[in-house]
């Protein structure tokens, strides 16, 4: 069932659905959102992330009430997220860098808009790059 309303209803994202290996859906009873899971097919992530970024969805497109946006990301082990938080958390939050992200798993960091771009691997790169750029400033 939600299988079906996610392959019909998205169709603004213009990817393949046959990219979609399976769906599920888990209603929140203690918050108004609800999470949809979907399983796609080796290769097809990158072409639904990229597709997702390029139109706004909203919980009408699913046949949901509310306002706000539906994002799709990628899942994220323990160790990733948690590291994801912490490199947030120490260098974005204290205006240390200016962007944080995720992407294929790797925890990337840029100081500023033409800057280049430096992975983060563990929380040891965390602490020095917060100790070098304490510094700097």
């Amino acid at each position: 069932m939600v299988k079906e309303i996610i392959v019909r209803k998205l169709a603004c994202l213009r990817v393949l659905h046959n990219g979609l290996q399976s769906c599920k859906g888990s209603a929140s009873q203690k918050r108004h959102s609800s999470v949809v899971v979907l399983t796609l097919r080796e290769g097809c992530r990158d072409k639904w992330l990229e597709a997702a970024k390029a139109c706004s969805l909203s919980p009408r497109v699913i046949g949901k009430d509310g306002e706000g946006r539906i994002h799709l990301r990628e899942a994220l082990t323990p160790t990733t997220a948690y590291l994801l938080w912490k490199t947030k958390s120490e260098l974005k939050d204290t205006n240390l860098v200016q962007f944080v992200w995720c992407k294929r798993g790797n925890i990337l960091i840029r100081k500023s808009e033409n800057d280049k771009i430096f992975a983060i691997r563990s929380e040891s790169d965390v602490e020095k790059w917060v100790t070098a750029l304490k510094n700097k400033a």
